[in-house]
């Protein structure tokens, strides 16, 4: 490895690094952008610890923690990374109790490169001549002290237009690299012990297994270099003809100016990446080095065939740290990969139109569910209203069972209108519970007992089978209290006179299971698998069959489930599960049993 050492080295002190190691051979500086004045990702950071690992088998740091990440940095690089000791760059160049003295006293410590180099960005970065910015002024700062370092030193002119622009008073003292050259000469000393260290150690050589990938299609790369300087390609792979067709010295005159467009899709194309290309080169001229610019566009070939180019532009520095004329790059056929990509771009594209298509049809559903349910509960709320009316005062007392008649079709028909919102609401999935902690045996017990005339008149028996020692329910009471009153209106309805109902709470799994069991004629298997599915479980019976696919929805909402089994003798038995508040101490004991009988 020719380079043995590297020097990572923060842009700002790029120069005064350069002249405490211009003695010393087998180094290669790599200035990093200061994050003091830039907004570096972390990836650039990594980017350049990389390029230096790589490269070298050690480097020493001379950057401050100026960036959050760096400290997380340096620990992940720790075995190929030496640092320079400071916080800053301020105390590698004049040493902690120097610097921390010029703070105490108020001073805004100011460089050469401050004044010249980087005084665009340094005014920008802190705010100079702007009234509600000013960094300086707003850290209480009592002086602009600039530090004159040999060899460059800042002329007086540079600084008293300085300090004016952030509108504080300046002054000027005299400073040596005393103290970073030895800092440096240290770090120097202890990368090399380092090395020594570890050229002791004999290390076992690691076999990599080769590991073999497959692309689809050919991918043709081909390199080429830029010089920066003069912006035309001074070198191009002869697999460019295999590529696009154009000879090398055809590709590098349509690379830099193509007017006729005979590379370039379209002259904007060419404005374009012509614009980035540039733009990158000013930043890795400007600011250090730069992640490598990767940029995508439509290309053509020498028959006229547009091809998609993926170019890769990578900046080169030279070991003393500035920057080498002449970039590597590479072309790549994306084409496969972008045909690819379109495609997904265009299916998802699709998706979201049918999903708009779709969202606005339920839009269009729910906005006429709720017109046809205003249209039906508006002349039904009079009727309900008149009804009970009339059966509290009417004075003929034959008329009393038609009233009643009346109410208890308006009731049930409201009932019926009020389900189907509601399953209407579950299948747009705009359905919703409100969960709480209640007593499911006392809920049960409350429905029972408002059933238990109905059941007398059909001379029925209601049974409870209540489980007193389960935890309480958590669940929507008004809700659950629908999906009971169904199950119950529909084992008195259908399982005959002298029938028996019985009711039955018990735990399994943590899980509160609900059944509800009658000893009528049961449930053909093949319809069984329809109950739940709204309009199609019906019979001559039960209407639109909404009420059990709106029970099973309910109980869903809760993450619980619900089914239906025939009893081995006569009816059937639906069953439903609720979460419940389990305690440790929670254990099945069945209760006595509580008779309605008719």
């Amino acid at each position: 490895m020719p380079n043995k050492i590297g020097i990572i080295s923060c842009s700002f002190i790029l120069k005064h690094v350069k002249s405490v190691i211009s003695n010393n051979d087998g180094f290669k500086i790599y200035p990093l952008v200061p994050a003091c004045l830039f907004k570096v990702s972390p990836s650039l950071i990594r980017h350049v610890f990389d390029q230096a690992s790589i490269e070298n088998r050690i480097s020493l740091v001379a950057y401050g923690y100026c960036h959050k990440d760096l400290p997380a940095i340096f620990e992940e690089y720790k075995d190929q990374v030496v640092k320079i000791p400071g916080d800053n760059c301020w105390e590698m160049l004049l040493g902690r109790e120097t610097f921390r003295d010029y703070v105490d006293e108020g001073s805004w410590l100011l460089r050469t490169a401050v004044c010249n180099e980087w005084r665009s960005e340094t005014f920008l970065a802190y705010g100079a001549s702007n009234p509600d910015f000013n960094l300086v002024k707003g850290c209480n700062t009592n002086k602009i002290t600039a530090c004159r370092f040999e060899p460059e030193k800042p002329r007086d002119s540079e600084v008293y237009s300085f300090a004016k622009a952030f509108e504080t008073p300046p002054q000027i003292v005299e400073c040596n690299l005393t103290h970073f050259k030895a800092l440096v000469q240290q770090g120097i000393n202890d990368t090399r012990h380092k090395l020594t260290l570890e050229s002791s150690v004999v290390k076992t050589p690691t076999v990599i297994p080769k590991i073999e990938f497959q692309i689809p299609g050919e991918i043709c790369d081909v390199g080429f270099q830029f010089n920066i300087c003069s912006k035309y390609i001074t070198f191009v792979s002869p697999k460019v003809t295999q590529l696009l067709g154009f000879t090398p010295s055809e590709f590098v005159k349509y690379f830099v100016s193509d007017p006729e467009l005979d590379y370039y899709y379209d002259s904007d194309t060419q404005t374009q990446i012509t614009s980035q290309r540039y733009t990158f080169i000013a930043n890795c001229i400007s600011k250090g080095i730069q992640l490598p610019l990767s940029i995508e566009y439509k290309a053509k070939r020498k028959t006229g065939e547009l091809i998609w180019i993926k170019e890769h532009i990578y900046p080169r520095y030279n070991d003393d740290g500035s920057i080498n004329n002449r970039f590597q790059g590479k072309l790549e056929d994306i084409s496969h990969w972008k045909s690819v990509e379109l495609n997904l771009k265009d299916l998802y594209e699709q998706e979201a139109l049918a999903k708009a298509a779709l969202q606005n049809e339920i839009n269009k559903r729910i906005e006429f569910t709720r017109a046809l349910v205003h249209e039906l509960k508006t002349p039904l709320t009079p009727i309900l209203l008149a009804s009970d009316t009339l059966a509290n005062n009417i004075g003929e007392k034959q008329w009393l069972p038609l009233v009643e008649c009346i109410n208890k079709g308006a009731t049930d028909l409201s009932g019926r209108i009020d389900e189907f919102l509601d399953l209407a609401r579950g299948e747009v999935g705009i359905l919703t519970i409100e969960c709480s902690p209640f007593s499911i045996n006392d809920l049960i017990s409350e429905i029972v007992h408002s059933f238990a005339l109905r059941a007398k008149n059909n001379n029925q028996r209601l049974l409870q089978r209540l489980d007193k020692t389960i935890p309480v329910a958590m669940a929507d009471s008004k809700r659950i209290k629908q999906v009971l009153m169904n199950l119950i209106d529909n084992a008195i309805k259908y399982s005959g006179e002298c029938s028996t109902i019985i009711f039955s709470t018990s735990m399994l799994n943590e899980k509160l299971v609900v059944m509800v069991q009658d000893d009528g004629p049961g449930i053909p298997e093949e319809r069984q698998q329809d109950l739940f599915i709204p309009y199609k479980g019906t019979n001559k019976l039960s209407g639109l069959g909404i009420g059990l696919a709106l029970s099973k929805k309910i109980v869903e909402l809760h993450e619980g489930k619900m089914w239906v089994v025939n009893n081995q003798r006569s009816g059937c038995a639906f069953y439903f599960t609720l979460p419940a508040l389990v305690t440790p101490n929670t254990q099945k004991v069945v209760s006595e049993s509580i008779n309605y009988r008719g």
